[in-house]
């Protein structure tokens, strides 16, 4: 988990009980529901409060967070933030699946690495591996030319490149004054963009390295498949607009193109244009906008999804994903919604979040028409639910309750990440009376989790420790610290929350579902029926009466509009769903989702249909 409940730990003559049944269940799974999940702050920048304080440096407080980056197992994240003390206080944070944060390197700090200098600055993108590991780029005081590093940090420093050093296939080329953007490949592999090298033109001297190689090069590096045949070379690479996937067999730039600014602004995967300023994003007519009002922010996921947002020539914004549109200016925020995707002033922007996870699945926040400004912005998990919105409350003091006067003001432009359970990101926050108090990273689970006493946003064997303190008896009231553990809300910790716990942890989430395949078919009208395209949906209960399930089958289809998806037998344990796919060639992603309120399950399984001309 990235935040706890900080329940307290207290000794309990029930202790023992409670783990004696405990013992008895061998295999501790995930229970989700609907989603109702408490929003919990990591840290913040309210002052005076304990979320504030910046961890091993008693005194010190908080005043920003930028961009959060995870791990690709989600099990670890990493950013900059700043303090109130040297120089803004500039530091690497890094966050772990047990609730800790520590700081990695803060300014005024000694350089290890480099006796006698000073840590003076850090840059804002940091990557991870999935043991913890991070990099990041960072400047010393030395002004004797090679103060600039790409550091590995595993518990000890490691310096992955120095200013001064080599650039690998290049004679004569040293890396200089500007080095950032730096992400970790599986195989260690350490990459990062190196401006102003060396020994080069100036208007060819900035380079993306991987590892002991040059990706690409300013000037010299051609994209393919430009528009209208274009054959410029690189002129300029966005700032965190450099990433790969986990296993490195992706990678996504970018930045701007030489030659007519109108049309310069690219985003390329694996060295072929995918979306091209002036140019439209298929199935739109509509040229993406040129300038500020053009391409806006890209990414790459571990899984190598890619996301990109920006604005059209109309003045219409969308998030798109693998080349497929999620969602657009006027859109409904969710299907049949009356509320509307919107950028009326004094909004410039009508998107402000997108990530993905490995499941496949993607987050979505916009601004919207309603007509409660405090509530005009939303976060839209897989295009079908509202997890977050703007006025929500937020738990600022951990104790797993919405008791706080904390609410979201103002969601942070493109400062999020998405797990398999759970998003993170920061926003501003405000009081009851509407006085902003400070900004704040935070987590909310993507379905409340019944039993989560830890925060990580699963029922497991990490749980048990905390419901077994806490138990005091009927009428024993509520230790400290011990509110998420009264679990039926009648005032104690007794044996019915423990039952209630124990419930939802035997409750046997080894169900498996299964989409079935989706082969590449030509566009047409008509539909996929069985023996050509056919979801079958089907479920595996290991170790549950499957007459017990109540069985509910959902699909979402992405991009919206996608296709009309009929499900034959939506309370069975087995169905088929039929598709009446649109006739535009693109990839089309189905999500198939089985619920039960009794035992309460939620799994899902997804596939993707591409459509050929």
């Amino acid at each position: 988990m990235l935040c706890a409940h900080n329940l307290s730990i207290k000794k309990s003559p029930l202790r023992s009980l409670l783990l004696l049944v405990a013992s008895i269940i061998a295999v501790a799974v995930t229970s989700p529901q609907s989603h109702a999940a408490t929003i919990e702050v990591i840290h913040s920048t309210v002052p005076g409060h304990a979320t504030a304080q910046v961890p091993g440096q008693p005194g010190e407080e908080f005043i920003k967070f930028w961009r959060p980056y995870r791990s690709p197992n989600g099990l670890y994240w990493g950013m900059k933030a700043n303090a109130d003390f040297f120089d803004d206080g500039q530091m690497v944070l890094l966050g772990d699946a047990g609730g800790n944060t520590e700081v990695v390197i803060i300014d005024g700090d000694a350089a290890t690495w480099a006796p006698g200098e000073i840590v003076t600055n850090v840059d804002h993108q940091v990557g991870l591996d999935d043991d913890g590991e991070i990099v990041f780029g960072v400047n010393t005081d030395n002004n004797a030319g090679n103060d600039e590093f790409i550091m590995r940090w595993d518990g000890a420093f490691h310096v992955v490149v120095n200013e001064g050093d080599a650039v690998p296939g290049l004679a004569g080329v040293t890396f200089a004054d500007s080095m950032l953007d730096a992400h970790i490949l599986s195989d260690g592999t350490v990459c990062f963009r190196a401006i102003n090298c060396d020994g080069l033109p100036s208007d060819s001297d900035t380079l993306l390295i991987r590892g002991s190689s040059v990706l690409v090069r300013e000037q010299t590096t051609i994209p393919a498949g430009q528009a209208a045949g274009g054959t410029q070379g690189w002129d300029f690479f966005e700032f965190d607009g450099f990433y790969h996937s986990y296993d490195g067999l992706n990678y996504l730039i970018f930045g701007d193109l030489e030659g007519d600014t109108a049309t310069d602004g690219v985003v390329v995967v694996n060295g072929n244009v995918v979306i091209q300023e002036g140019y439209p994003i298929p199935p739109l007519v509509i040229p993406v906008g040129s300038g500020f009002t053009g391409l806006r922010e890209a990414r790459m996921e571990s899984n190598g999804d890619w996301f990109a947002r920006g604005g059209n020539s109309d003045g219409r914004d969308f998030v798109v994903r693998n080349g497929s549109l999620l969602a657009l200016t006027d859109d409904p925020v969710i299907p049949a919604s009356s509320e509307h995707f919107d950028d009326t002033p004094p909004f410039t922007e009508t998107f402000f979040m997108q990530a993905g996870n490995n499941l496949g699945q993607y987050v979505v926040g916009g601004t919207t028409d309603l007509a409660d400004t405090n509530r005009d912005a939303v976060v839209v998990l897989n295009g079908t639910d509202v997890i977050v919105r703007e006025g929500d409350r937020v738990d600022l003091n951990g104790n797993g309750l919405d008791d706080d006067d904390a609410f979201i003001s103002e969601f942070d432009n493109d400062q999020s990440f998405l797990t398999d359970n759970r998003l993170v990101f920061t926003a501003t926050l405000r009081n009851d009376a509407g006085t902003e108090i400070g900004q704040a990273i935070m987590q909310t689970c993507l379905a409340a989790t019944v039993g989560d006493l830890n925060g990580d946003c699963e029922v497991n064997a990490l749980d048990f420790p905390a419901i077994a303190d806490c138990l005091t008896g009927p009428s024993g009231g509520i230790l400290g610290g011990c509110d998420p553990a009264n679990l039926d809300d009648d005032g104690d910790v007794d044996l019915a929350d423990a039952a209630i716990f124990i419930e939802a942890v035997q409750t046997p989430l080894n169900v498996e579902v299964d989409a079935g395949t989706l082969a590449s078919a030509t566009a047409s009208t008509g539909s996929y029926f069985s023996n050509g395209n056919d979801l079958a949906g089907s479920i595996n209960a290991t170790g549950v009466d499957p007459s017990a399930l109540d069985i509910a089958w959902t699909v979402t289809a992405s991009p919206p509009g996608s296709g009309t998806v009929t499900v034959f037998d939506p309370d069975q344990l087995n169905s088929q769903f039929v598709i009446a796919a649109p006739s535009v060639a693109g990839e089309y992603r189905f999500r198939l989702t089985v619920s039960s309120d009794h035992p309460p399950i939620e799994v899902s399984d997804t596939v993707i249909l591409t459509l050929t001309e």
